[in-house]
């Protein structure tokens, strides 16, 4: 199964927002480079690769860095830090056990490079 780098993006850049709190005007650059990432129809790795994912409007550096990051490692090492650095791990783990992953659709709230074992539904088991 193939890892959505573009959900996994946007994941950590929520993380930034909750870190960085609601009021931050860094949180509202971040909810807007998440946004953006999810509205994309295309994957960002070639365009992270070909180095024109900034031309994105509402991509600015930090969001290149931790795409770069994610694409290469697998993980923000960045993001990671900032989320340590605040203190923010359990509020983290909190929301994240609002929406756990759904084993069938593989959608949900996942940490960085968290890989869902998928299960097979009904009508794929069916034939």
């Amino acid at each position: 199964m193939a890892v959505d780098v573009n959900l996994e993006l946007a994941g950590l850049l929520f993380d930034m927002v909750h870190v960085a709190g609601e009021k931050n005007p860094r949180a509202f650059g971040y909810k807007r480079a998440a946004k953006a990432v999810l509205r994309l129809d295309r994957q960002i790795t070639p365009l992270v690769t070909a180095n024109t994912f900034r031309a994105i409007p509402g991509i600015g550096p930090t969001t290149d860095r931790i795409a770069r990051e994610l694409i290469h490692d697998g993980r923000s090492e960045f993001v990671e830090r900032m989320v340590q650095e605040a203190g923010k791990e359990e509020s983290l783990a909190k929301l994240r056990a609002l929406r756990k992953p759904d084993p069938y659709k593989g959608k949900g709230i996942k940490y960085a490079g968290e890989v869902i074992r998928r299960k097979v539904g009904k009508k794929a088991g069916a034939k």
